[in-house]
């Protein structure tokens, strides 16, 4: 499959190519057979456009014969990530000079000169609700002693997941956490591989999976 073909796939299913222009690029294209191959290309040709579950449907055969989930969610986590600003090599100026110089309030800040001051959010859909906004912040929002939970260890809140009121937290040894921020009863600590896959996670599927109960504040 040409790049450029399932670049065009990859955005109808992300819900950025119109319907009806997609459909006229399959009928139009006289070499698309060739290049998706043939069950693949039946399945776009002979495809209802004007069906309300036209991407449901799609999305479904696509990701489990054509095209990877990985690819997918990379593609569609790359398009939230252009959409709300960034590019390689962001950096913004932070300035440290208010902050105590610990470990974890450095990687916070190695974090916000890169995401600062942007929103991710995904129109994607999860059991019927919009999937978690997340808003970086421009500076740290607290420097947390997490004693009261029980743990020896100190946390500050760099961003916070908007409309699930989930701040997000980072450690020492670039460890991350959710809490939230409304009653602040329990604390999680992320156990996915890395910070790429955590925002893809608040992003595109049901991040509680990935994420580990550690604690709970003594005051409940």
């Amino acid at each position: 499959m040409k790049d450029t073909d399932k670049e065009k796939i990859l955005n109808l299913l992300i819900g950025k190519e119109n319907t009806k222009d997609f459909e006229s690029w399959v009928y139009k294209n006289s070499d698309l057979e060739s290049s998706l191959g043939n069950e693949l290309y039946l399945e776009l040709i002979s495809a209802n456009y004007n069906d309300k579950c036209l991407l449901h449907n799609l999305k479904q055969i696509i990701l489990e014969n054509f095209i990877s989930e990985e690819e997918y969610y990379s593609f569609k986590y790359k398009s939230v990530l252009q959409d709300s600003g960034w590019y390689p090599k962001r950096r913004i100026n932070v300035d440290l000079s208010k902050f105590e110089k610990t470990d974890e309030m450095q990687n916070a800040f190695k974090i916000i000169e890169e995401f600062g001051g942007l929103k991710l959010n995904s129109t994607d859909k999860f059991d019927g609700r919009e999937i978690t906004i997340i808003d970086f912040f421009d500076t740290p929002a607290y420097f947390k002693n997490m004693k009261e939970y029980g743990l020896n260890i100190n946390l500050v809140c760099f961003a916070w997941a908007e409309n699930s009121y989930n701040d997000i937290l980072v450690d020492k040894n670039y460890n991350f956490y959710q809490m939230d921020n409304v009653v602040s009863e329990n604390l999680y600590k992320y156990i996915g591989p890395n910070f790429e896959q955590m925002l893809k996670d608040f992003l595109f599927f049901d991040y509680n999976e990935n994420f580990q109960k550690v604690g709970n504040s003594r005051k409940f």
